[in-house]
C-alpha cells in the first residue's frame, strides 16, 4: 500500500509515515485540515490546503502568510481570533464572512466597525461607545438592535420600527409618536390585506 493510499484511508495515518512528502501532506490535510497540527514545518501549499478544508486549522500554523490568513477567514470569519495582528484586508474579509468576528479584532478602525454592523447589526455590541451614525446603521440592518441602547431617542426608535414594526416590543418606554406610527402602519397593512381579499 502506498503512502497516499494510507492517508486516503485515514488522514491520521500520516503519523505512521516518517518524513511524508508534500503530496502526502496535501492529501492528508485535504481530508482533514486539522492534520496540519501533526506536520512539522508545513510549506505554504500544505497550509493553504489545510485552511481551505477547514479555516480553523490556522490555529496550528505559525506565522501564516497573508493568503493563508485570507483563505482561513473567508471560510470562517471567527478564525481571525487565531491570527496575530491581522491587517485591514484580513479584518475586512473576516467581517464580510461574519460580522461578529469584530469581537476578535483589537482596536478595529471605523471602517471595520461599520462593515461589521452593516453585515450584522448586533455586532455593535462589540463597539465601545458607538456614535449615532453607527447606531442608525445597525438599526437599519436589524430594528431589534434597539434593545442594546440605553434610553434611545425618538429618532432611533423610529429607525428601528421602520425596519421592523415588531421592534416596538423591545423598546423600553417607547415614545408616543413611535407607538402611533406602528399603529398606523398596522392599520394600513390590515386595510391593504382586506382590499386584496385576504383575511
Amino acid at each position: 500500500m502506498t503512502e497516499l493510499e494510507i492517508v486516503a484511508r485515514n488522514p491520521l495515518n500520516i503519523l505512521l509515515i516518517e518524513n511524508p512528502s508534500i503530496e502526502v501532506q496535501i492529501a492528508a490535510v485535504k481530508k482533514d485540515g486539522y492534520i496540519i497540527n501533526f506536520i512539522n514545518n508545513p510549506c505554504g501549499e500544505v497550509q493553504l490546503e489545510a485552511v481551505r478544508e477547514d479555516g480553523r486549522a490556522i490555529q496550528f500554523i505559525k506565522n501564516p502568510s497573508k493568503q493563508v490568513q485570507l483563505d482561513a477567514v473567508q471560510k470562517y470569519g471567527d478564525c481571525i481570533q487565531f491570527i496575530k495582528n491581522p491587517d485591514k484586508d484580513v479584518q475586512l474579509a473576516a467581517i464580510r464572512k461574519n460580522g461578529l468576528a469584530l469581537q476578535f479584532i483589537d482596536n478595529p478602525d471605523r471602517d471595520i466597525q461599520l462593515a461589521a454592523i452593516q453585515r450584522y447589526g448586533f455586532a455593535i455590541e462589540y463597539i465601545e461607545n458607538p456614535d449615532r451614525d453607527m447606531k442608525i446603521t445597525a438599526l437599519q440592518t436589524n430594528g431589534f438592535v434597539i434593545q442594546l441602547f440605553d434610553n434611545p431617542d425618538i429618532d432611533l426608535q423610529m429607525v428601528a420600527v421602520k425596519k421592523d414594526l415588531l421592534a416596538l416590543e423591545v423598546i423600553t418606554n417607547p415614545h408616543p409618536e413611535v407607538i402611533e406610527y406602528v399603529k398606523q402602519e398596522l392599520l394600513e397593512q390590515l386595510h391593504c390585506k382586506k382590499i386584496l381579499g385576504g383575511k
